[in-house]
């Protein structure tokens, strides 16, 4: 399964940013988006958990065997140069069922960080292996990338 989408605007990025897409990060909370990982030196942090959608009482709702996931790369003293972007590229593996799949979107760089988020990856119920690479470009080029694993019921 692949997937290619690319952010034009900030305004998803903003949105991640400001937790208007992602559910309430409580512990006893289902679908709440926890770190897989860390990515240096570019300052690119990974959270992921079960996708949800808002039921009609508008609480979120597991969605069954999806996961969301966002890459972000946080503020920094210096802003970037206009044009800047976060490149990043996901790969995904189901252990329990071997399904794999690539993700890859662009999006855009500001002084106040970016990010990029996939809501509905279906990738089956088990854990996910979670590999990204992310290059904050910069003016230059500069790579980062982790792995890890998180559970999708």
């Amino acid at each position: 399964m692949n997937i290619a989408r690319t952010i034009g605007s900030a305004g998803a990025a903003s949105l991640v940013a400001a937790g208007l897409l992602t559910a309430p990060a409580h512990a006893e909370d289902p679908v709440a988006q926890t770190e897989v990982c860390r990515a240096y030196p570019n300052a690119i942090l990974v959270t992921a958990g079960q996708a949800w959608r808002g039921g009609p009482d508008g609480k979120p709702v597991p969605v069954p065997e999806q996961m969301a996931m966002s890459v972000s790369r946080s503020a920094t003293l210096v802003p970037p140069p206009p044009g800047s972007n976060l490149d990043v590229t996901v790969d995904w593996r189901n252990t329990r069922t071997g399904a794999t799949g690539t993700l890859h979107q662009v999006g855009v760089l500001g002084s106040g960080g970016g990010s990029t988020y996939f809501p509905f990856v279906a990738t089956g119920a088990g854990a996910i292996e979670i590999k990204v690479r992310a290059t904050a470009n910069i003016g230059f080029p500069l790579p980062g990338s982790c792995q890890g694993t998180r559970a999708v019921r």
